[in-house]
């Protein structure tokens, strides 16, 4: 589905689901901006629709083609509602695994994150996620956070480590002659 979207005074048509998620890279890769705290209450009503609709558990604005600093966790019991948000710290580097999206369904990727997160928000205040103790919260926030920031989870995803094997002159070529190194590529 294609629908129309007002950007600094110029339409521009987006791709969504039928739920109403963005599915458009592009739009996806713009920072939003900060939001009133009036503009994220009817922010976080839509929101919680397209969630409960779902059945997932964290959204941003962004994804239901509103450009503005607020999200939407609903993990267990606990609701988080999310107003321009800012990362002051991270601790522990660890690589998450099969790291997924609402406006990529059937994608997932092993991505770069942090087990500790401390941040500061407008509606919830100064606070610290840990995954020892509060689950895959952490992750979530930071994936919300990156799209306010124009950064899409595969932009996080762990590179492949590249191994460089010294090769010796009496070795076969790499390049697959059957030759030896020394006689084919090392000249």
């Amino acid at each position: 589905m294609w629908v129309e979207s007002k950007k600094d005074d110029k339409l521009e048509v987006i791709q969504k689901d039928e739920f109403g998620i963005v599915q458009d890279e592009k739009f996806l890769r713009q920072k939003s901006s900060p939001a009133t705290f009036e503009e994220a209450q009817e922010i976080w009503k839509k929101l919680e629709e397209v969630l409960e609709t779902k059945k997932e558990i964290a959204l941003s604005a962004i994804q239901i083609g509103i450009p503005k600093k607020v999200a939407l966790i609903k993990l267990g019991n606990k609701v988080f509602k999310i107003l321009n948000p800012v990362i002051l710290g991270k601790q522990n580097e660890f690589i998450f695994r099969n790291e997924g999206c609402l406006s990529f369904p059937k994608i997932f990727k092993n991505t770069i994150r942090y087990k500790a997160v401390e941040i500061q928000d407008e509606s919830l205040g100064h606070f610290i996620v840990n995954i020892n103790t509060d689950n895959i919260l952490p992750i979530l926030f930071q994936h919300e956070i990156d799209h306010m920031d124009g950064i899409l989870f595969f932009d996080r995803m762990q590179k492949p480590v590249k191994v460089i094997e010294k090769i010796g002159r009496n070795n076969l070529c790499p390049c697959g002659s059957n030759k030896k190194y020394k006689k084919c590529c090392g000249m």
